[in-house]
């Protein structure tokens, strides 16, 4: 059986154009000259080779058989009409939506056995609410371009993305530690109200870590 691993590498470059800061607060907290503009460039090592991903639009450069079942299965998902599943109440669970949207190739070389060792549960016990804005779905031309090794387009929630110059994303609640007071520690976490920007937690002297307002 394939198992299929993910690596990510970054290329920055650090730009001040307004539209590279959409978080205001987070480059606020932790400085904008300590923040670069970063390219996604991700990978996954599957069936002995490195793909970009995501894998559904990135197939070429697998063994031609693999990219056959990728290319078969999803072509046959935009013939068969919705199943029982997505017709009835409440969400399919989420093999059932990687077998309907993206076809029993692409479930099969790598979004079924890469989402079970990420889970570690077996994927019809997950349900998919959430995962519209998280997996790109794409159509028939994206798949095949991506059989052929045509890249017209980035793909996926994050293609570019903010990112800390030194460290890594630790920087980010690092930056919060000015701003807070009253913190406990060796807590139980129960509850977190981002209206009150506080959270209770279930401990030793069952404290509230408060943040001051903005932060």
């Amino acid at each position: 059986r394939n198992t299929a691993t993910m690596t990510t590498t970054f290329t920055n470059s650090v730009s001040t154009s307004p539209r590279y800061f959409p978080s205001r607060n987070c480059v606020r907290l932790i400085g904008r000259a300590m923040i670069v503009y970063t390219v996604r460039r991700s990978f996954i090592y599957s069936h002995r080779t490195y793909t970009e991903y995501p894998f559904q639009v990135n197939t070429y450069g697998l063994p031609p058989e693999v990219v056959r079942d990728c290319l078969v299965g999803f072509i046959a998902t935009l013939a068969q009409p919705a199943s029982a599943s997505s017709a009835a109440p409440g969400q399919p669970s989420f093999k059932s939506w990687i077998l309907e949207n993206l076809g029993e190739g692409i479930a099969k070389h790598f979004m079924v056995p890469f989402n079970e060792k990420l889970w570690q549960v077996s994927l019809d016990e997950l349900t998919s609410d959430w995962v519209s804005w998280l997996i790109p779905k794409p159509n028939l031309k994206d798949v095949v371009n991506g059989a052929l090794g045509i890249k017209d387009k980035a793909f996926g929630y994050n293609p570019t993305f903010l990112y800390p110059v030194q460290g890594g994303i630790d920087a980010l609640p690092k930056a919060f530690l000015p701003s807070l007071h009253a913190i406990e520690y060796g807590s139980e976490l129960l509850q977190v109200d981002a209206r009150r920007l506080g959270s209770l937690a279930n401990g030793p002297g069952q404290g509230v870590a408060a943040c001051s307002e903005g932060c």
